[in-house]
């Protein structure tokens, strides 16, 4: 039986760790910045009101009431890849907004 040798060498592991942000809550119609971080090239989807799907913060503009949910899938240098999501709640703002919270005049009326 033939003697058995150890062979050793460094293994460089290249990981990566997305991050879509924290999940968020935004005014219809209104720009949203996403951030992503963990990789160096990034994707995202779906891509339904993304400036550019294949950067790492977008701005999003949503409209109407909904929840939406983005991935982003961050890659490294040599192409590996990890997932995230962002879950985004927008809502129907009202057109204007009347203060209530003081009276002009001191009558308790505003």
């Amino acid at each position: 039986m033939p003697a058995s040798s150890t062979l050793q060498q460094n293994i460089n592991i290249y990981s990566t760790n997305a991050f879509a942000g924290n999940d968020t809550t935004t005014a219809s119609g209104q720009p949203l910045q996403l951030q992503a971080s963990g990789g160096i090239n990034y994707e995202w989807f779906p891509t339904t009101g993304l400036s550019n799907p294949f950067i790492a913060n977008p701005v999003a503009v949503l409209t109407g009431t909904q929840t939406v949910t983005y991935t982003v899938r961050a890659f490294t240098s040599l192409d590996c890849e990890s997932f995230d999501d962002i879950i985004i709640q927008v809502y129907q703002a009202p057109e204007i907004y009347l203060p209530n919270a003081f009276t002009p005049n001191d009558d308790g009326l505003n």
